[in-house]
């Protein structure tokens, strides 16, 4: 895998390039994105058009593996930071304990 950040301006892009045989790869996105698929990832359509696995092509397939990836990543940040303020907040607990109840 390679990964580099593509400055343009005020905005990055992040890219990641995944290269392995054409068999491996392809075997790789496509048991991933079925199991995300299956998972409730991706278009299935609605009560009037159900939309099946079957239906979806490369497109919608590498769509939902960036949804899954997109999520993951948001999911990872938010909870480090989350960690991190409940760690300032129990130290200023603890300072303030020791302030307040120091005996």
């Amino acid at each position: 895998m390679a990964a580099e950040f593509i400055v343009d301006g005020d905005k990055i892009t992040i890219r990641f390039d995944y290269t392995a045989l054409t068999g491996n790869i392809q075997a790789l996105a496509g048991d991933a994105a079925h199991g995300l698929y299956d998972k409730g990832f991706g278009n299935h359509g609605d009560e009037k058009e159900l939309i099946v696995w079957e239906d979806l092509n490369n497109t919608d397939k590498l769509a939902i593996l960036d949804a899954y990836v997109k999520n993951g990543l948001r999911a990872e940040a938010a909870s480090y930071a989350s960690n991190a303020a409940q760690k300032v907040a129990r130290d200023d607990a603890e300072v303030e304990a020791e302030t307040k109840y120091g005996i």
